[in-house]
C-alpha cells in the first residue's frame, strides 16, 4: 500500500509539472516571447 501511495504522489507531481510547463508556454506566447521548443 505504501508503494502505491508513493507512486500516486509521484504521478501528482508529474501532472503539476506538466500543467506548470503549459502555463509557462502560454505566458511566453502571450507576451510575444519565443516559446519553448518541444523536444
Amino acid at each position: 500500500m505504501q508503494l502505491l501511495e508513493i507512486r500516486n504522489n509521484e504521478f501528482k507531481v508529474l501532472i503539476a509539472i506538466y500543467e506548470y510547463y503549459d502555463f509557462l508556454k502560454l505566458y511566453y506566447y502571450r507576451y510575444n516571447t519565443q516559446p519553448f521548443e518541444v523536444a
